[in-house]
């Protein structure tokens, strides 16, 4: 669950434009807090890290997949070695410098490089030996080169968009299965109230202040277009 401290003046900006919307537009009140919900989310999905990007799909290269980098971890002066055994790739490191002619005759390759793996338990980027083929930056084939779970923090956002009352459903954004987002609807005589919840646990960790920002900008979109759309109707009236 996300939690963030979102301004109680937002909120009031964004309850009275809708209220007045109701009110001189003639507009349903559900009408336009789905409206503000759906603008709300994708704000959301934009403000939530890695980058600025609208859905996970748009995600930079970088975000992606990991880098590859010159130097290994482990010990000063040691040197790390790939063989293949029985179709299985055996890393070991040594103390010797392996002659490439024997390199050769064992089957050994010189692993010189690393990528760099976030580790949960340090809170921080590691390395971890690579023993890949891939030349460039980037190893977009295998595995240890794919960073899992890429954009799932927006997506838990973006598929709320599906789930709000008279959409349909969406297919999920990112590279993985994303928990459904809690959303609730509370309707009495004079309230018409909707709670997005992104339940993608970390996203409170890296974008702390997304939903905050996303009420800001929500409530001052909100009152553009209630405000256009009152100022149209009385040209109208007016004529």
């Amino acid at each position: 669950m996300i939690s963030a401290e979102i301004s109680d003046h937002d909120i009031m900006r964004l309850r009275d434009t809708i209220e007045r919307g109701a009110k001189e537009l003639g507009v349903s009140a559900a009408d336009l807090v789905r409206q503000a919900s759906i603008f709300a989310i994708q704000s959301a999905a934009r403000e939530t890290g890695p980058g600025n990007a609208a859905s996970p799909s748009k995600l930079a290269v970088k975000y992606k997949y990991r880098e590859i980098v010159k130097g290994t971890p482990g010990p000063l002066n040691w040197f790390r070695y790939r063989r293949l055994r029985d179709g299985r790739d055996i890393v070991f490191q040594t103390g010797n410098d392996i002659s490439l002619g024997t390199q050769q005759k064992r089957g050994l390759k010189k692993l010189t490089r690393s990528v760099k793996v976030w580790s949960k338990k340090q809170q921080q980027f590691v390395l971890r030996i690579y023993s890949g083929t891939a030349t460039g930056k980037y190893d977009k084939e295998s595995r240890i080169g794919r960073i899992p779970h890429y954009g799932a923090a927006k997506a838990g956002w973006l598929k709320a968009l599906g789930r709000l009352p008279g959409s349909k459903p969406l297919k999920s954004e990112g590279d993985q299965w994303v928990p459904n987002p809690r959303i609730s609807v509370t309707k009495q005589e004079s309230t018409y109230q909707m709670v997005v919840e992104n339940v993608v646990r970390y996203v409170d960790k890296i974008s702390p202040q997304a939903a905050a920002v996303a009420m800001q900008k929500t409530a001052n979109r909100m009152e553009r277009i209630v405000q256009k759309r009152i100022d149209a109707q009385s040209r109208r009236m007016n004529l």
